[in-house]
């Protein structure tokens, strides 16, 4: 969603000027658009392991694992998880089911 919005708002360019910000770390599927939109620097809270524990189901590798092995098209400034994790994992924790 926040790159489709992204594109809406500014185009399809831009990337390596943009941060993106998220309560929990991106999926592989997630990674793999990041990967190809080029976006260099990424910030999370809640981990997958954490995500996963709130009942979500997730595919169990990180995305800094993910970014490594993009290495031929990608090599991202900033890939940094935990930001807020205290919150973001609570958020996680209680949501609605």
């Amino acid at each position: 969603m926040a790159i489709n919005d992204y594109i809406a708002r500014h185009g399809n360019q831009g990337w390596n000027r943009s941060t993106l910000y998220s309560t929990g770390e991106p999926c592989a599927m997630c990674c793999g658009a990041l990967a190809w939109a080029g976006v260099p620097r990424v910030v999370w809270g809640s981990s997958i392991g954490a995500i996963r524990k709130s009942d979500i189901a997730q595919i169990d590798i990180c995305a800094v694992e993910v970014a490594a092995r993009a290495y031929e098209m990608y090599t991202p400034e900033l890939y940094l998880g935990g930001v807020l994790a205290d919150v973001t994992d609570k958020r996680f924790a209680t949501r609605r089911r």
